[in-house]
Order: C-alpha cells, then sequence, then structure tokens
C-alpha cells in the first residue's frame, strides 16, 4: 500500500463543537482545553447528592428502594467547532474530535473534494482521570474524523479531487497508518476494538456502493445487486455479523450479514428472510449518514449486544433492530440509544439523558436533564464515558451508572 502524504501534527490538543446530525455549523478558530473543578458539578435531574441522582419505587412495605443510581463525575471541558460527534477509545481513556473544519455536507457524505479545497484541525485529548484534557496530538489538512477508533488510533477519511477517498487510522499519540489509499472513492468506515475493519467503495466517478470487510488479513467484498448499494457498515456486537445500510434509489433498509468460518460475509451478503428491515422510502446517501451520525463508535451495537440503534429521520426518533424481530421505535425526540444490558437502553434527547426499558411501555426515567452521549464501559462494571455539547464547548464526564430494577 502506498505512503499517505506527510500531514502536519502537533502536540497541544483542543476541540470544538458538533454540529447536530446533518447541521454543519461555522469554525471556531480558538482552542483552549480546561479541567472541571471538582466543585463544578453538572446537572442531574432530582439530584439528592453533590453529584448522584437515584429514581425510586416503594417496596412491599412502603420503603423507598433505589431503582437507577447515577453519577457524573466531570473530566474535562474542551472547545469543538467541528461537523462531527467526538469519537472516544474503547477503553475510554482517550477521544478525536474536530476543533474546526470547513468541509462540506457532500464532502463529508462521500462527494469528492470541491476545487476550493477545505481544511481541518483533529485533536486527540486524553480522557484518563490523572491527565483529563492533555493533548495527544494534531493532524492538520483536508481531513474527516470518521466514525469508530480502537486503542492504538482513530479512522479518518481524505477527500481527492478526482473523486478518489482515501481512509487511513491516525494514531493516538501521531502518525497515519493507511488503510485505503487506492483508485477507489472509500468511505463510511468502521472499526472494531481487535482492528477488524469495514468500510463502502464506489468508483471516483459514482456509481454503486460495495462494502469491503477486513478481518485478520483476510478480505472480503460484499456487491448488492446492480442499481443497489452497501454503505455505512456496523460491526454486531456479538461478532456473529455485520450490519449495514442498503440503498435502493430513495429507498433504505437495514440489515444483517452473517459471518462464515472465516469470519467474513458472503460476497452476497449471505442474506436470508428476516435479516432485513425496511427504514424510508425518502432517503438516499444523505439519510443513510445522517442515521448513524449521533451512533458512532461502538455505540451503535456495544459488545455482546445482537441488535442495532440508530436514528430515523423521518420518525425523529432512534430505534432499535435484531435481525428477525421487529423495529423498536424509542421515545419521540430521542436522537441516540446505547444499550447497557439486556432490559435498559440509555437513551438520548434534545435536553435528557433517560433510561429505557425495552419492551415496556412505562414512562421512562430522568437520568440527566442534560444531553449526554453514553459510551459503552470498557469492562463489566467500569464506569462509561459520556459527552455532551453546550454553546461551543463539549463535556467529558465519567458515569457510574447501577440498575436494580
Amino acid at each position: 500500500m502506498g505512503q499517505l502524504p506527510e500531514e502536519k501534527r502537533s502536540q497541544p490538543a483542543r476541540a470544538a463543537r458538533w454540529a447536530a446530525l446533518a447541521v454543519l455549523l461555522a469554525a471556531n478558530p480558538g482552542c483552549t482545553r480546561e479541567r472541571l473543578a471538582s466543585s463544578e458539578r453538572l446537572t442531574l435531574a432530582s439530584q439528592p447528592g453533590p453529584n448522584a441522582t437515584r429514581t425510586v419505587v416503594d417496596d412491599e412495605r412502603g420503603r423507598q428502594v433505589p431503582v437507577v443510581t447515577v453519577a457524573l463525575e466531570p473530566l474535562t471541558r474542551i472547545p469543538w467547532g467541528g461537523g462531527a460527534l467526538p469519537v472516544v477509545s474503547p477503553d475510554g481513556t482517550k477521544a478525536a474530535t474536530e476543533a474546526r473544519s470547513t468541509a462540506t455536507w457532500p464532502e463529508r457524505v462521500g462527494d469528492p473534494l470541491a476545487p476550493a479545497g477545505f481544511d481541518t484541525q483533529i485533536e486527540a485529548v486524553s480522557l484518563d482521570r490523572a491527565t483529563p484534557g492533555a493533548p495527544l496530538s494534531r493532524l492538520e489538512g483536508p481531513w474527516l474524523l470518521g466514525r469508530a477508533a480502537t486503542d492504538r488510533g482513530f479512522l479518518v477519511e481524505r477527500p481527492r479531487p478526482d473523486g478518489r477517498r482515501w481512509i487511513a487510522m491516525a494514531g493516538w499519540s501521531g502518525g497515519l497508518e493507511a488503510i485505503a489509499d487506492d483508485e477507489w472513492c472509500n468511505a463510511h468506515a468502521t472499526v472494531r476494538p481487535d482492528g477488524a475493519l469495514a468500510w463502502s467503495r464506489r468508483q471516483p466517478e459514482g456509481g454503486d456502493w460495495e462494502l469491503v470487510v477486513r478481518v485478520a488479513g483476510r478480505q472480503a467484498v460484499v456487491r448488492a445487486p446492480e442499481g443497489s448499494g452497501w454503505v455505512l457498515p456496523v460491526f454486531a456486537g456479538d461478532g456473529n455479523g455485520l450490519f449495514a445500510l442498503r440503498l435502493d434509489g430513495n429507498a433504505v433498509s437495514l440489515a444483517w450479514m452473517p459471518f462464515g468460518d472465516d469470519g467474513l460475509p458472503a460476497e452476497d451478503g449471505g442474506g436470508a428472510a428476516g435479516t432485513s428491515v425496511p427504514l424510508t422510502v425518502r432517503g438516499g446517501l444523505s439519510w443513510a449518514v445522517r442515521a448513524l451520525s449521533p451512533v458512532g463508535g461502538l455505540n451503535a451495537a456495544p459488545p455482546g449486544s445482537d441488535r442495532m440503534s440508530l436514528w430515523l429521520p423521518d420518525a425523529g426518533r432512534a430505534a432499535l433492530w435484531a435481525p428477525g424481530a421487529e423495529t423498536e421505535l424509542l421515545p419521540r425526540g430521542s436522537m441516540a440509544a446505547l444499550r447497557v444490558d439486556e432490559g435498559n437502553v440509555l437513551v438520548t434527547t434534545a435536553d435528557a439523558l433517560l433510561r429505557h426499558r425495552l419492551g415496556s411501555t412505562s414512562t421512562d426515567e430522568t437520568l440527566s436533564t442534560e444531553s449526554w452521549f453514553a459510551c459503552p464501559p470498557p469492562a463489566p462494571g467500569r464506569p462509561l464515558v459520556a459527552f455532551r455539547v453546550r454553546s461551543r464547548t463539549a463535556e467529558f464526564a465519567e458515569l457510574r451508572l447501577s440498575i436494580t430494577q
């Protein structure tokens, strides 16, 4: 594989704000970072203590019993001026953000680099409790922050004027490792914690999208029937397959592709009855990118999960789907969802973080009156990393969650 061109990399790290779902905002030229003071507590619903909230029910003796206990411990606040959500490493100790970017929405979706070009500054920072917000590295140039990361680095993409598009892994401490720098337009990449990769590609001049899946040095290409395309792959959390969105004109559906003994999908996706579900007939590529924007990294399909979450622009809410099952719509106004166990989902809305019980019609419990996006914990029993955006800053915190009922 050829060498990627050298980019400007340096040490200070800082970041800026996200543009909600598909709305790109102007860049913020200034960048600073700060650690939140321990006395600067985060706003929680029905706050009983300095940094914790509890939802309670009455037991058979009329005593109040905690059902959900949540505590948010602030880590750092950093400016954010880009058009993509932050990406957090699976171990929860690092994050990458777009500090500034002049990229247009078509360039983010998969179009060629415009004649005017664009410039982006991507910052990598520490979320370790000993050094929260400490700068790790910076990448500058016509790069876009990708959708996922490993503990080694985070994905980035670079559109080219001729329609080609490159994908690379940017190391947390610097350096670029080429993943796809060939004659194709490569986009929408994702990566598992173990380094397995999947992305979409098409000819530079346009045409149907196909999937490339690379696992332990082996590679498969999945093609749809002529006139259709595969985009936005997501590795299933249980390791048994791959989710992807299928484009058929303006129609978009969600499909699951089982893995064979070699850990790869069949060239036709291996589809069978019950392994796809229609989502919209008023969509297309832009719709598909918007649907996955709020659930980057491992959030769409957390480790161990057989379901995938995404946002449905038509319905104005998030949803969960498991192969062979009906789509489960989440609360109206939800943007993102993280399944934390068999029966519970953390749901992000524009003004709250909710606890939603799967299959239940009961009222959702408000865990926070702020719009926190939660990431999967690095290990069972470990705290989750959560982030929110306020004004022109992104705030990161540790979220400790206990659900007893």
